[in-house]
């Protein structure tokens, strides 16, 4: 509020921009400096600019988002001119290696029931925020192995990044879906023709095919027919006759 004469019972109120004073980095981070001011840079947190709420926490989280790199405190102290804030910027060191090893029984039949799989991350090995990580998961039973590893970096100071990747995977499903040593036609040729001629019906249940006998339709049809077939010595009375 500016000095002003308020016997006459009106005040005049002026309304100054926040502003950013000095912005200095305190940066204990396993990224260099470059990398952190210029992250602050490009969202105008620097001397002179705007203080915008918006723009101030966008840098707080793409710091944070390079590897390495914790989430920073913000020090806010007086500035030298008016309506000017000085910044203090410190930010924290991450892990340079940090991973998990998790095991459960949350597989399914065709891929084991009983799984362990463990990850770890190499966090700025350049110190530019890039990260080096490699995934691996196997199960019991079907000799299931999983395979990942990657390199990502940043590109740029605007959260864009880019990654490559290698996976492979290897499965043998062993008895849930194939039959060693077994010959001849199987039973999903006999059920398709069963189903062709309208004996029974097929629903799908995740990898799972679920046959049906239409029995009511075969009552209407053939009146006793599955009574006798479920009895051998009806039926071959039946044939007899």
């Amino acid at each position: 509020m500016p000095q002003q004469d308020a016997r006459k019972g009106t005040l005049v109120f002026k309304l100054v921009p926040g502003r950013y004073g000095q912005v200095s980095v305190k940066n204990e981070s396993r990224v260099r400096d470059f990398m952190v001011q210029g992250t602050l840079d490009t969202q105008k947190v620097t001397t002179g600019e705007l203080t915008e709420q918006a723009r101030l926490e966008r840098a707080m989280l793409l710091t944070s988002d390079l590897a390495g790199a914790g989430m920073p405190r913000a020090v806010i102290g007086a500035g030298t001119t008016q309506g000017a804030s000085d910044f203090l910027f410190d930010v924290s060191e991450q892990r340079l290696i940090d991973g998990f090893l998790v095991g459960d029984n949350f597989g399914t039949p065709y891929t084991g029931i009983w799984r362990a799989s463990d990850g770890f991350n190499i966090n700025s090995p350049l110190g530019i925020g890039d990260r080096l990580s490699a995934f691996g998961l196997v199960s019991n039973s079907t000799d299931m192995l999983n395979g990942r590893v990657a390199y990502a970096l940043p590109l740029g100071y605007d959260g864009l990044r880019a990654e490559v990747a290698a996976f492979r995977t290897t499965l043998c499903a062993g008895r849930h879906l194939c039959r060693p040593r077994c010959h001849g036609r199987g039973p999903s040729r006999h059920f398709r023709v069963l189903r062709d001629a309208g004996l029974v019906w097929t629903r799908t249940d995740g990898p799972a095919h679920l046959n049906d006998l239409r029995r009511e339709e075969l009552n209407r049809r053939f009146p006793g027919l599955l009574y006798a077939w479920r009895r051998p010595a009806l039926l071959q009375d039946l044939h007899n006759v």
